[in-house]
């Protein structure tokens, strides 16, 4: 499991890594980001009516049937994502590429440094 990731990349070096078919809705001005936490907003690919779509998204996950968007879940265990009420539907048809080229799990109060 991890709380926290990061994209040390710009846009054209992110357009590189993906066929150049899939479409891209994000700020030009996206810079490196060393510390993403929970809740913010990051780069995810998902599937649309046209195909791959490259988007900034929310951190969380919320099924339908929740109602606080403070219990939205960061994280999901894959030996149990099928199984579980939290993830199953969704897993099953609703997936994402989260964007990151790294991760970690931050020890105390101290910030993480490129």
């Amino acid at each position: 499991m991890c709380g926290r990731y990061q994209l040390n990349k710009i846009p054209r070096e992110i357009r590189e890594w993906f066929p150049p078919t899939w479409r891209w809705k994000f700020p030009g001005d996206i810079t490196p980001r060393f510390n993403i936490a929970p809740s913010s907003k990051a780069l995810v690919v998902r599937m649309d009516e046209q195909g791959p779509v490259g988007e900034m998204l929310t951190w969380g996950f919320r099924p339908h049937w929740m109602q606080q968007k403070s219990e939205a879940q960061i994280n999901a265990r894959a030996e149990t994502l099928f199984e579980t009420r939290m993830f199953r539907q969704s897993a099953q048809s609703r997936r994402c590429l989260v964007i990151a080229d790294g991760f970690y799990e931050p020890k105390g109060r101290t910030q993480p440094r490129p």
